[in-house]
């Protein structure tokens, strides 16, 4: 039913007179719509929400929100394809929202906006057969071990034929400088 004045859709459910009851979904003159519950896609083929803007140059996305105000650019998330970039991008923040992840379409390359952490503590590089791993810095490039400060016995470890922390051990460092090498030192 229609409530209010104007070209708006007001879905209410409750009482039957015209105007009353509880607003289930609500579109207003410009197409916009605000629903009161939650929105649940269920198929057990899969379900999929499409946004598209039906322009190169446009963004696309979902906001993600906490709190009474209704300025959707801050205090949460925004996930969004820009068209103009062609990168799919996740901004958070409070008072604004600034971008901390961006993953380019064409290549998959991913710029992070601050720190990664990976608590399971594998990282893998490169594809077998195919690409090598190489990390590169602009600038300064340190390691640190024992960053917590409660140790005497960590090392830095080079390994070769096999992965996290195993195969032929060739290179050891220990917290106190000593180093062991498997194989000759040339100068």
């Amino acid at each position: 039913q229609q409530a209010g004045t104007g070209n708006i859709v007001d879905f209410r459910y409750g009482s039957q007179a015209a105007g009353q009851g509880t607003s289930a979904m609500f579109i207003n003159a410009s197409g916009n719509a605000t629903f009161a519950g939650d929105v649940n896609l269920s198929n057990s083929s899969g379900s999929f929400i499409y946004l598209n803007t039906n322009t190169g140059s446009a963004d696309t996305g979902l906001f993600l929100t906490e709190g009474s105000t209704a300025n959707k650019d801050q205090n949460g998330f925004k996930i969004y394809y820009s068209g103009s970039a062609n990168t799919l991008n996740i901004d958070s923040g409070t008072s604004s929202l600034t971008n901390k992840l961006s993953i380019a379409r064409d290549t998959g390359n991913a710029t992070f906006a601050g720190e990664v952490t990976v608590e399971g503590g594998i990282l893998h590089l490169g594809k077998a057969d195919t690409a090598s791993g190489h990390i590169n810095a602009k600038e300064l490039m340190t390691f640190n071990i024992d960053t917590d400060n409660d140790d005497t016995n960590r090392y830095f470890g080079f390994y070769v034929n096999g992965e996290s922390g195993s195969g032929t051990e060739l290179l050891k460092i220990l917290e106190t400088g000593d180093a062991t090498f498997a194989g000759d030192v040339f100068a």
